[in-house]
């Protein structure tokens, strides 16, 4: 089909663009010009035309013209009753294979979270060589459907998602046996032995020896790439094992190989000398503030971090904020667990999260660059906040007067129809007011789904060590104190219904 382009017809208006001739455009003109007329604005009209545009299809000698007009512009195709015929049939078979594409693709994500529930069982039940099976069917899965469109990012880009699983797995043989297979790249080899070292919960050996043994795969299999080498010297580094770390430092300046920085391996082996002959004076580790603050660093854009070192710093932060934690908890006499396999933590904003056995909840503790420093817990049995007495509430104000204190919570969308409602939590003002208003609020609304809400305080990012660290151990001790009033309220409750 060859169009005309800005065609000018004697005895016509408008510019057309069409595969029709001059006389075969006259005769389509003096059939539908008026009705043509009736679909085009005029006047003032037009400006909303070139935007929205008018079209319509007309029967047209033995087959069908679809016409199209947007300002001055006109378009006129023909298509003869057989092409029109074949273009409907081509279309039909279009809309069939899209249509078994979308049955296809729901048959494949389906079987894709079947098999992530039985991922998920066979690891709860400790069954991980079922639960790497399930995770390999599930790559074939993706491997098979490759070219099927509609799917989702992550089918046809690198199984990122899939490994990571792996991470939380006791050995890390299941993992470097999946990158082997379906993502054997330096990148991936280095991630994997970070995240494993970081996530999986074995004891302190036996988690260095499985997380080293992923590096050693790597560099087997990719001698000469210099940043899984440091990596792996970072690694050893972090752990203060600098005979290992400086022995794989004197391999890579023996063979050559380059770091990317302006010292090189040679300026990594010198300060790697030097740690460890401070490190035999007993030098004091890097205190937890420090730690901290130089992770701030890292993301405050003043310095071009590589990668590892990013990695390393952020590693030290939160592991730094978990040894605060466990010392605030024992100088608060705090008593409860804190399970090492349910203790979680993310860079930035950098945070570590502790998990209480007893109460079943997270406290968070932080540092992020808008708010600054922060601490955070759920309210738990709060359907309690009514039998709490001045106690309760001693501890709320203790928290609104550490820092800038709010409730963070997620009303219930139907609370936005009532101005009343919306009005009150528009208010931000006290602590206790939050809690109490969305207390009273959802009580009144008990269809709804909705909950109180965590308490968070925060305290300027600037502050220096001491006022942080008395921030942090008040504000552990109010958060745990005020819980734990509900959670007793809730526990003796229960008690007394089952007698």
């Amino acid at each position: 089909m060859t169009l005309r382009q800005k065609v000018v017809v004697e005895g016509l208006p408008f510019i057309w663009s069409t595969n029709l001739s001059d006389d075969g455009l006259r005769e389509f003109y003096e059939l539908f010009g008026e009705r043509i007329s009736e679909l085009c604005p005029s006047g003032e009209d037009r400006g909303a035309q070139k935007l929205i545009g008018s079209w319509s299809y007309f029967r047209f000698r033995d087959g069908v013209c679809l016409w199209s007009a947007s300002g001055s512009e006109h378009s006129v195709v023909f298509w003869t009753g057989q092409e029109w015929e074949l273009r409907n049939a081509r279309r039909a078979e279009i809309d069939e294979l899209r249509e078994e594409q979308a049955i296809e693709q729901g048959l494949l994500k389906v079987e894709d979270r079947h098999l992530a529930e039985k991922t998920d069982t066979a690891i709860k039940a400790g069954q991980f060589e079922v639960a790497a099976a399930h995770i390999k069917a599930r790559m074939a899965l993706r491997i098979n459907s490759k070219g099927l469109p509609g799917l989702p990012y992550e089918w046809s880009n690198r199984p990122t998602d899939l490994w990571w699983i792996l991470t939380e797995f006791p050995s890390s043989r299941f993992g470097i046996e999946f990158i082997r297979e379906h993502d054997a790249i330096p990148w991936a080899f280095e991630s994997f032995a970070h995240w494993f070292f970081a996530h999986c919960s074995l004891p302190d050996e036996e988690q260095v020896e499985q997380t080293w043994r992923i590096y050693e795969e790597a560099m087997k299999l990719f001698p000469d790439n210099a940043n899984l080498v440091k990596a792996a010297c970072l690694f050893w580094r972090r752990l203060r094992r600098y005979d290992l770390a400086m022995k794989l430092c004197s391999e890579a300046i023996k063979r050559g190989l380059e770091d990317g920085t302006k010292s090189g391996f040679e300026g990594r082996m010198k300060r790697l000398q030097k740690e460890s002959s401070q490190n035999q004076t007993q030098r004091p580790i890097m205190n937890w503030f420090e730690a901290v603050k130089a992770e701030v660093e890292t993301f405050s854009g003043a310095n071009d971090f590589p990668e590892a070192e990013i990695q390393a710093r952020g590693l030290a932060a939160v592991d730094a904020l978990h040894e605060l934690f466990m010392r605030l908890v024992d100088e608060l006499k705090i008593q409860d667990d804190w399970p090492k396999e349910k203790r979680r933590f993310q860079f930035w904003p950098m945070q570590n999260i502790e998990h209480s056995a007893k109460m079943q909840i997270d406290v968070t503790m932080g540092v992020e660059p808008v708010d600054g420093w922060f601490i955070e817990a759920p309210i738990v049995c709060e359907d309690h906040i009514r039998h709490m007495k001045d106690d309760y509430w001693a501890h709320i104000i203790k928290l609104a007067s550490l820092g800038k204190a709010r409730v963070v919570f997620d009303p219930p969308n139907e609370w936005e129809s009532s101005p009343g409602i919306k009005r009150l939590t528009q208010h931000e003002g006290s602590l206790a007011f939050s809690i109490a208003r969305n207390f009273i609020l959802l009580a009144l609304t008990p269809d709804l789904d909705g909950s109180v809400g965590s308490i968070e305080v925060t305290l300027p990012l600037d502050s220096d060590k001491a006022a942080v660290t008395q921030f942090f151990r008040e504000g552990l001790e109010a958060l745990y104190r005020s819980n734990y009033l509900l959670h007793r309220s809730d526990y003796l409750e229960r008690k007394r219904k089952s007698h």
